[in-house]
């Protein structure tokens, strides 16, 4: 049960640093947080029920590919957008929009 909680407790860390940060690499590291919570919760879950515990890792194998398909995919943004307009904050940028 502790597993969850710390688990659910990591994903409101996660979910609150992505609302409140204004930095897009900020931003990634609590995406990565609550990757990481999700893990968690996984593995509590196939622990808890009993079953097969391959199933579980097999699910957190597929979660952690999404994961660095995410963090390649936002490394490569966050490059693109520094090398072009010279900033990563996300005031700055919708700024630049008007």
């Amino acid at each position: 049960m502790s597993y969850i909680i710390l688990s659910l407790a990591l994903f409101t860390i996660g979910v609150y640093g992505v609302l409140s940060s204004k930095h897009l690499l900020k931003i990634f590291l609590f995406l990565e947080v609550m990757t990481a919570a999700a893990n968690m919760l996984i593995a509590a879950f196939a622990a808890y029920q009993k079953i097969n515990p391959v199933f579980g890792q097999v699910f957190i194998v597929a979660v952690w590919a999404v994961s660095i398909a995410n963090a390649v995919v936002f490394v490569a943004l966050a490059v693109y957008l520094w090398k072009k307009y010279g900033t990563v904050n996300i005031d700055a940028l919708r700024e630049l929009r008007h």
